[in-house]
Parts: structure tokens; C-alpha cells; sequence
């Protein structure tokens, strides 16, 4: 493990190491939920949904299409994908992991931590089509309004858009 980082002001960071022992330390006798985030691009574009309000967690916030894998899924890029076709209806290919980052919540009054890996990918189109009732609206925000975008974006979604936009830059 080489050091789990995230812009969340609820969140730790465990020092980098070279000793997995070391570094895995302060997470012992903790809850964890496992995620993926698609941080998906087309045409200059990044994707943001915005979660409905019912949600438990983080209802209304824009955000990345993110969630839980699911048992049996193959590996970490398929549960993106899959993540991104329930939630938006589009396809696409991963084109880098871009690191984990983790962050704690509140679920059934029980505190749980969350690592998230994070994937860029590019989307086979732009059509969205919000399928799993999650979210109730989305935005294709060009790549030149990252920096003043027109909805507000929370810290963590801004500091994970920021990291794979420098790299969607840097490989396109």
C-alpha cells in the first residue's frame, strides 16, 4: 500500500511507506466499504451527476458516478464500467487508474470508512440516460470550466475531477 490520500476534511492519510504492516496499522479494527469512481470524458467534456434527493448519502450533491463493487464482478475497471452504464446509460473504455482515495461516513449510525479507486475512461457517446434512480439531472462540463464550474462541487469530487483531468490533459 503506498499511502491513500483525499481532499475530504473528515478523512486520514496514511503515511507512504514501503512496510504494508506499517501502513495498514491505523485501519485495523475498521468497517470498510469498497468503491469505484468513473470519472469519464468525450469530447473535451467530464461527466457530473447530480444525486437525488432521497439519497442517504450526499443527496443533490454533483458528483462522479461512483459506487460499491458488487460480489462477483471480475476486477476493479469492470465495476466502473458497470457503475457508469447503471447510473448514466453510457459505455466506454478505462483508460487509467488514477489511485485510491478514502473518506468516512456515517451508515445506520455505525461509522464506516470507504476506499474508492479511481478510474478515468473515456465514454463511447454522450447520451445519458439516468437509469438506476439514483440521480436526477447531469451535466457535460467542458474541460476549460472545470475551474469555475456552474454547480456547486464539493471538495472531494473537485480534488478527483482535478487529478483526472490533468491526466485526461496530459494522454490527449
Amino acid at each position: 500500500m503506498r499511502g491513500l490520500f483525499t481532499n475530504s476534511p473528515t478523512s486520514s492519510r496514511i503515511d507512504r511507506t514501503d512496510d504494508p504492516a506499517t501502513a495498514i496499522a491505523p485501519l485495523r479494527d475498521k468497517v470498510f466499504g469498497v468503491l469505484v469512481s468513473a470519472a469519464t470524458f468525450h469530447q473535451g467534456r467530464i461527466l457530473l451527476l447530480r444525486r437525488g434527493l432521497h439519497e442517504k448519502f450526499m443527496p443533490g450533491a454533483w458528483s462522479i458516478p461512483a459506487g460499491k463493487i458488487q460480489p462477483g464482478e471480475k476486477s476493479l475497471e469492470d465495476a466502473a464500467l458497470r457503475e457508469l452504464e447503471e447510473e448514466a446509460g453510457i459505455s466506454g473504455k478505462v483508460l487509467a487508474n488514477i489511485g485510491m482515495t478514502w473518506f468516512e461516513s456515517v451508515y445506520y449510525r455505525q461509522p464506516l470508512r470507504h476506499i474508492q479507486h479511481n478510474f478515468v475512461i473515456e465514454a463511447a457517446g454522450s447520451d445519458v440516460e439516468l437509469r438506476d434512480g439514483s440521480n436526477m439531472d447531469h451535466l457535460w462540463l467542458p474541460l476549460d470550466q472545470a475551474d469555475h464550474p456552474p454547480v456547486e462541487i464539493d471538495d472531494f469530487t473537485t480534488g478527483l475531477m482535478t487529478k483526472a483531468i490533468a491526466y485526461y490533459r496530459t494522454h490527449h
